[in-house]
């Protein structure tokens, strides 16, 4: 039909220019907050572009929302300016039909963007806060305590190097079946080599009847000694937001197998699916909002479009909060805002409907 057409073509090109401009300005605001410190930390011209080719598809993803909200406002807002709307229903044609090529776009744009963000986007965040992290002499430097096998083995991380998968001052202690402890390792330096772990500067105290035994080695194959992959440490290190939709699921399947609390993960996987909602719920929103005002001015649309999105946002925040606290279940939590959104969508098309 001629008016899909039309309606596409108005909606893609407003959207992609105005996700340019977003583009551009999440990319300046990010630059203008930390080009201090980056010079503080000798960081080179080659290291900024690097860091900031590393941030486009997460600056391309922020202002994917506002500038297909921006579009679909722009959009209804002249057709209710120009009195086009009621040509339309006039000529017989009802609103759910006037609004079916928005709805298409929107699912499509939310099926790739899903894809998008939960891939590409994260993959190139973790690089890109992998890579300051150690230009700028930071490292994952926080003490992380691993405990796998039903806690017969424990493993005390002082500092992972993310990019060689070294890990600097490591201590692991070890229990036998009847959780009686069998050894403890100190080790200066692990790396990562041909798919096992070497040891370097290991201080080894094995218990031999009721006394403690220590024994001191330059190198020490790690193989049955350290029990980790270095993704696994990177996962553990880095939080479950670093990983991709992919290797979110087999995280969650690794910890149940280790008999483990999931519950962050898999908060952070429902929020993952629910969140990739928002712009079929949103473009509803402010589409049935620029009916009802019935008029087209640029600074509204835009703050039409602000606003609502601000409020999705800040919702999954409060409700994420109150999970974290306790008060709500992490299923409830996760599905709330896109329940809210869908009783006000709801409520505004009743209004619009009179």
């Amino acid at each position: 039909m001629r008016v899909d057409k039309l309606f596409v073509k108005n909606i893609t090109l407003t959207f992609l220019f105005m996700n340019f401009l977003f583009m551009i300005l999440i990319v300046l605001g990010d630059l203008f907050v930390n080009l201090l410190s980056y010079l503080e930390n000798k960081l080179s011209v080659n290291d900024i572009i690097y860091v900031y080719y590393l941030y486009l598809p997460k600056s391309f993803s922020d202002g994917v929302a506002l500038s297909f909200l921006f579009a679909v406002s722009n959009l209804i807002g002249n057709l209710s300016m120009r009195n086009e709307i009621i040509g339309l229903f006039s000529c017989g044609i009802s609103l759910s039909r006037i609004l079916r090529p928005i709805i298409v776009i929107s699912i499509v744009i939310s099926i790739i963007l899903f894809f998008f963000d939960n891939y590409l986007v994260i993959d190139t965040v973790t690089q890109r806060d992998a890579f300051l992290k150690n230009s700028m002499g930071k490292g994952s430097s926080d003490r992380t305590v691993i405990i796998r096998d039903f806690a017969r083995e424990i493993y005390n991380i002082r500092y992972y190097n993310i990019d060689n998968d070294t890990i600097s001052n490591l201590i692991i202690i070890l229990r036998d079946n009847n959780d009686v402890f069998n050894k403890r390792y100190d080790v200066s330096k692990a790396e990562w080599v041909d798919n096992k772990w070497n040891l370097y500067g290991v201080r080894e105290f094995s218990k031999i009847g009721r006394e403690v035994v220590e024994n001191f080695y330059e190198s020490l194959d790690g193989k049955g000694i350290v029990n980790l992959e270095p993704e696994y440490v990177k996962i553990v290190m880095l939080s479950s937001k670093t990983l991709n939709f992919s290797k979110l699921i087999s995280w969650i399947g690794s910890l149940k197998v280790e008999n483990l609390d999931y519950s962050e993960a898999l908060f952070d996987f429902l929020n993952r699916i629910f969140f990739s909602f928002r712009l079929i719920l949103l473009s509803f929103t402010v589409g049935f909002i620029s009916l009802a005002l019935r008029k087209n001015i640029f600074i509204l649309s835009l703050l039409n479009s602000i606003a609502f999105a601000v409020v999705y946002v800040i919702s999954i925040v409060i409700f994420n909060f109150l999970a974290d606290l306790g008060y709500l279940p992490i299923t409830v939590a996760s599905s709330f805002t896109t329940v809210l959104f869908l009783i006000i969508n709801f409520v505004i098309y009743k209004f619009v409907r009179k």
